[in-house]
């Protein structure tokens, strides 16, 4: 079975020439659906690591399991909370102008840490993430 690097090289003329970063993210994400142990945050930060290399930002702040987390208990704290939370989870992806402005000085991807980091501060529990990596 190949592994994720081999994936990805055999796919690399595709990758290299992505125009954005949800391309590329799509374009990792389909080089490795074969992989069951390389799952949606290993996607997301294989695409940030070769967009980096590529100068391909990401320009929404893009949602797993930390992220999505983090932004569930944000959102909680912000009015219109069931409104967010019925289209944005869904869509997979949230735009920075739905941010706290606050959280809106930040690129996409320090957001993406950003709320998987201090997802416990959000909810006044006084503490951050259980203690492992979630991002």
């Amino acid at each position: 079975m190949k592994g994720a690097s081999d994936e990805l090289s055999a796919n690399l003329e595709e990758i290299i020439h992505c125009q954005s970063f949800c391309e590329l993210l799509q374009g990792v994400e389909s080089a490795t659906k074969a992989i069951h142990t390389f799952g949606e945050l290993a996607v997301y930060d294989t695409a940030l690591r070769i967009g980096a290399k590529l100068d391909i930002w990401p320009e929404v702040v893009y949602f797993h399991a930390g992220t999505m987390k983090g932004y569930k208990e944000l959102a909680g704290t912000m009015k219109d909370y069931k409104e967010r939370m019925k289209t944005k989870v869904k869509q997979g992806w949230v735009p920075l102008d739905d941010l706290p402005e606050e959280v809106r000085v930040l690129k996409p991807h320090h957001v993406e840490n950003f709320l998987c980091i201090f997802e416990g501060l959000f909810n006044n529990s006084g503490s951050s993430h259980s203690g492992g990596p979630c991002c």
